[in-house]
């Protein structure tokens, strides 16, 4: 019997195995493959379903706004048509086609054409052509006027603007508020800010503070308190209760100065053939007050035409071309006078000078004061430098210092001293006390109640002397008397010529 091998027979058989079991798990894993290919297919068709879809709905949408409107078909033709490159409101789909509203509509308001408005609760209202509205309870009136931003601002000027702020108003044409509270632009072209100011006049403005008001036609006032500019063309800088009135008239800074001024002026026409054409013209009859200044001080006023008050207290230049330089309660009356300082000071006289001093006058053309108390120069160029109650009461009569002294005589001349008075003409008397000169060119050097009555007389010191002739002279002494024309005397003892009689 032939045996039979096992070993090589297990071999193959589980060879034969374990190939089944490979090719099996192949199937599968093919299988698997195509199951995943069918997958994506089936979504791609979803896919391609989904875009042909979205294909048809962008040309629904393509030819509805393409349709061109027409009464009978307004409500099917889609909130917007197509106009070249604009796309144009439907009216059946807007409450409000000439403009828009973002926001709440306010049934209060009638709209004006082609308004914008962004009104979260239903408060503003643009009612204006052209007007814009932005903030709450904000009202734009006027043709293209606009404000955009803050509570309960107007704008109702055409053109006009509000930036900010509450309570403000901008009435006039091209006015505008820039802010701030209670506000009014009520001139063409005014503009406001701050806290209760008022632009009026034409081109006028007012730059922040409280309660100014800039009345006059291109009249200013920047900062401040309670301050006015009526001028034309005035200004007012800072303060407080300033007011510029005249024409390009101006204060800076101070406490209720003022620059006032008044201006006539008359309208004249050539009405021979019937027209006002290439005849009329504007004349000024008189002005005051017109291009005044003051700067800083308080309770001063210039209302003299180019008048000036620099600083200073209770100042007044009311002439043209005065002008007060500070100090107290000082007075530039006269044309063209000044007051530099001082206090009660008085410039009377065209072109006459105080400087300084206290309660000093200098009354004629071109008379001068320099310091001191009470002193007057009343004549023509006189002139008093300093002193106590000096005089110089005729033309081009001067005293130096000194106290209480007079020159009241053309050209006569007093030096210091005291209680001296020169009272003829070119007489001069240097220093000393209670002497008195009245002789023509007769002069006196000092001491005390020496007397030089005669002309070319002359007494040189000493005390209680008389010169009662004509070119007589004494040197010095006590009560010496020359009564004859021409002589000397040391000791009051020689002559030389007779009395003269006509003394």
């Amino acid at each position: 019997m032939k045996k039979i091998e096992l070993v090589p027979l297990v071999f193959v058989a589980a060879t034969s195995l374990l190939g089944f079991v490979a090719q099996h798990q192949h199937v599968k894993h093919v299988e698997k493959k195509v199951e995943g290919l069918q997958h994506v297919e089936n979504e791609m068709a979803a896919l391609k379903s989904q875009y042909k879809e979205v294909l048809q709905e962008i040309e629904k949408t393509r030819n509805l706004i393409n349709v061109p409107q027409s009464p009978d078909s307004t409500a099917a033709m889609g909130p917007f048509s197509r106009d070249g490159d604009w796309y144009v409101a439907n009216t059946a789909m807007f409450h409000f086609p000439i403009g828009i509203v973002v926001g709440e509509r306010n049934s209060k308001c009638e709209y004006g054409n082609a308004v914008l408005s962004v009104d979260e609760e239903g408060n503003n209202c643009p009612s204006g052509d052209g007007s814009v509205t932005f903030g709450h309870e904000n009202t734009a009136s006027g043709s293209f006027s606009s404000v955009t931003g803050g509570i309960s601002n107007t704008a109702s000027g055409e053109h006009s603007s509000v930036s900010s702020g509450y309570g403000n108003t901008a009435s006039g044409s091209y006015s505008s508020v820039t802010g701030g509270y209670y506000n009014e632009a009520s001139g063409l072209g005014s503009v406001t800010m701050g806290y209760n100011n008022t632009a009026v006049g034409l081109a006028s403005s007012v730059s922040g503070g409280k309660n100014n008001i800039a009345s006059g036609w291109y009249s200013s006032v920047t900062g401040g308190e309670s301050s006015t500019a009526s001028g034309d063309a005035s200004s007012v800088s800072g303060g407080s209760s300033n007011t510029a009135s005249g024409w390009y008239s101006s204060v800076t800074g101070g406490d209720s100065n003022t620059v006032s001024g008044t201006f006539l002026q008359l309208f004249v026409c050539d009405l021979t053939d019937g027209t006002l054409t290439q005849y009329c013209f504007w004349l000024i009859q008189s002005v005051s007050g017109m291009i005044s200044s003051i700067s800083g001080g308080k309770h001063n006023e210039a209302s003299g035409m180019f008048s000036a008050v620099s600083g200073g207290e209770s100042n007044i230049a009311s002439e043209s071309a005065s002008s007060v330089s500070g100090g107290v309660k000082n007075q530039a009356i006269g044309q063209g006078s000044s007051v530099s300082g001082g206090s009660k000071n008085t410039a009377l006289g065209e072109r006459s000078t105080v400087s300084g001093g206290g309660e000093s006058s200098a009354h004629a053309f071109a008379s001068a004061v320099s310091g001191g108390n009470l002193n007057q120069a009343k004549g023509m160029y006189s002139s008093i430098s300093g002193g106590l109650e000096n005089q110089a009461t005729h033309p081009r009569a001067s005293i130096s210092g000194g106290a209480n002294n007079i020159a009241q005589s053309v050209d006569s001349s007093v030096v210091g001293g005291s209680f001296n008075r020169a009272q003829g003409s070119y007489v001069s008397i240097l220093g000393g006390r209670g002497n008195f000169g009245v002789g023509e060119l007769s002069t006196i050097s000092g001491g005390i109640g020496n007397k030089a009555y005669v002309k070319l007389s002359s007494i040189s010191g000493g005390m209680k002397n008389e010169a009662s002739g004509e070119g007589a002279s004494i040197l010095g002494g006590t009560k010496n008397i020359v009564d004859t024309d021409y002589s000397t005397d040391r000791k009051g003892t020689k002559k030389h010529k007779k009395k003269n009689s006509n003394l």
